[in-house]
């Protein structure tokens, strides 16, 4: 039996596959009113009202920094989960069940990380302040990115995206973390990087750790 089609193309984003599901997109808020704008001061004040909020755990406080629809991405920060918590009631609900966050702090290791006035959308219609931040937490730290929007003459947080990168205790050994190859110097006993290496695979200076598993019988005869 010959199959017919429709003369009648239709656009893939208007046609429903299935199994699929059509997720409406984000709107973007209006664009800064203001004609000159301090980028790092705002960074700075947004950035103080939050460590504030931060260390009364005021996480109420925490949700109205936002956009009445403002965003917030998390990966591993709050929760061991990736999560997206949409508007300031998701957001304080959200804080509310675990809020580990301690401190934030502004990320000026670049000029492309520091804070900016300029486009926070991908058509350079909306204009807003984009900086990026590092942060600390009861179990790690990690890199993040707020992008404010202008709102009734306030900057609020449209975009807040948090990861989690290191665990304290565990942290990555790289740029001064990093074992030094040679110890300069009069150190009768110095060695270097492959003789540490060494030493370390013999397991000369230490012991092993071990797991035992298992259930040893009190009957049961050892050694």
């Amino acid at each position: 039996m010959a199959t017919i089609l429709s003369s009648v193309s239709v656009l893939s984003q208007d046609r429903v596959e299935p199994g699929s599901v059509n997720i409406t997109p984000g709107e973007f808020p209006a664009s800064a009113s203001s004609s000159t704008v301090d980028a790092d001061s705002i960074a700075a004040d947004l950035i103080s009202t939050l460590n504030q909020e931060l260390a009364n755990k005021d996480y109420h406080g925490i949700a109205n920094l936002f956009l009445q629809d403002g965003y917030w991405r998390d990966h591993l920060t709050l929760s061991w989960d990736l999560r997206t918590s949409k508007g300031r009631s998701d957001i304080l609900a959200y804080l509310d069940k675990n809020c580990p966050l301690e401190t934030v702090g502004l990320d000026t290791s670049s000029a492309f990380r520091a804070p900016v006035f300029g486009p926070i959308d991908g058509w350079g219609d909306v204009k807003g302040v984009q900086f990026f931040i590092t942060f600390n937490t009861n179990i790690g730290n990690g890199q993040g990115v707020v992008r404010l929007a202008e709102e009734d003459g306030q900057w609020r947080i449209f975009t807040l995206f948090t990861s989690l990168r290191e665990l304290k205790g565990y942290e990555e050994p790289v740029n001064n973390r990093r074992t030094k190859g040679v110890e300069h110097g009069m150190h009768p006993d110095r060695k270097n990087w492959a003789d540490r290496r060494r030493a370390e695979a013999n397991f000369k200076d230490n012991d092993p750790a071990v797991i035992i598993i298992g259930k040893v019988s009190p009957h049961s005869k050892h050694a």
